[in-house]
């Protein structure tokens, strides 16, 4: 599959996936929020880390196919374009953080011993920074993802996933390893070790997907059922344990929290991450020539094809609404904000 026939369905996934985000960082607690996240334990965040894997090794797997090679160019370009990006995004959280509350959710310089230390955190991907901490993982895995490409170029699939499972098993065990020092001690932003997991499992399927006919397998009746199924069974679960916490005790408690941990991803949120890309794919296929769908698919379609310009335009929208328009995330406000933030980025 050549990525300029795209596949449409995947599109509209990751736009999903970005109006996920856009209201769970614009209005946290909402109404909007509470309803597009009622599976409790399965965000966009997830959707947008497996499916940037997936389509980066479909397009790595066709420039081997012209060239004899991965594009390590591109790969180390895109983590050169991501880093000023963030880089940009944090100097100016930090700019506008300095005229706003301290309650607005952006770093305070002052919080990290003044101005030169906030901006060597940020320019060394360890600022702590909520809602703007994907990006300078996304640097981390991009530049891992030269490494594993160049074992996929050799046929080396099981080397690359036992080699992914241990770093992730590892981090899990020992996040001090692959967690930064200001990251760890401030206890935020993603344990870059652990999302490498998804984000590599989904760079070998991306690879082999024509090789392995999963665009196949995965619009099968059986794929349909076991998604379906996981999917239903964990956000039943999610509800009792996780929103309105129905546990018979503090173990159970912290074994949820464990297992559907977001920063470091716990292999319960994997699985459930998992069957929610399937089961989307699954149904976004059967839909999209549905024409009384064709305005709504279309919508979430741009979105999707222009994941990252959506993410930015987000970024922007959280680091500036705070002293332009400040209001309560999980007021009605909120709600409408939401929808103005992914209007713009449509």
């Amino acid at each position: 599959m050549e990525y300029r026939k795209r596949d449409r369905a995947l599109d509209v996934v990751r736009g999903i996936c970005i109006v996920s985000m856009v209201i769970r960082h614009m209005s946290y607690g909402s109404f909007l929020d509470t309803g597009i996240h009622a599976p409790f334990w399965i965000d966009g965040a997830f959707g947008f880390v497996f499916l940037s894997g997936l389509v980066l090794g479909m397009m790595q797997r066709s420039a081997t196919e012209r060239t004899g090679q991965p594009n390590y160019r591109r790969l180390i370009d895109r983590a050169e374009l991501l880093f000023i990006i963030s880089f940009g995004l944090l100097t100016l959280a930090l700019i506008v953080g300095r005229a706003v509350e301290s309650n607005s959710g952006l770093p305070q310089a002052s919080a990290f011993d003044g101005w030169w230390n906030s901006l060597w955190l940020a320019a060394t991907l360890q600022l702590p920074a909520r809602y703007l901490d994907i990006l300078p993982m996304y640097v981390v895995l991009l530049i891992a993802s030269t490494g594993a490409f160049a074992l996929l170029r050799h046929a080396k699939v099981t080397a690359l996933a036992l080699l992914s499972c241990g770093v992730y098993l590892l981090a899990l065990q020992w996040p001090s390893f692959t967690v930064l020092p200001a990251l760890q001690e401030s206890k935020a932003g993603f344990n870059w070790g652990a999302w490498q997991f998804p984000f590599v499992i989904a760079a070998i399927v991306g690879w082999n997907w024509k090789q392995w006919r999963l665009r196949e397998t995965l619009l099968t009746k059986a794929a349909l059922y076991i998604s379906a199924g996981t999917f239903l069974t964990l956000s039943v679960l999610a509800q009792i344990l996780g929103r309105f916490n129905l546990t018979p005790g503090a173990p159970m408690r912290a074994w949820a929290s464990d297992w559907f941990d977001k920063y470091n991803i716990g292999p319960g949120r994997i699985i459930f991450g998992l069957a929610a890309m399937v089961l989307a794919y699954w149904m976004t296929t059967r839909l999209l020539d549905r024409q009384f769908l064709t305005p709504v698919l279309g919508f979430l379609e741009t979105l999707g094809a222009r994941s990252l310009d959506s993410f930015v335009i987000l970024c922007l929208a959280v680091i500036i609404t705070p002293a332009v328009a400040p209001y309560s995330r999980g007021g009605v406000w909120g709600n409408f904000v939401s929808l103005i933030v992914i209007t713009l980025c449509w």
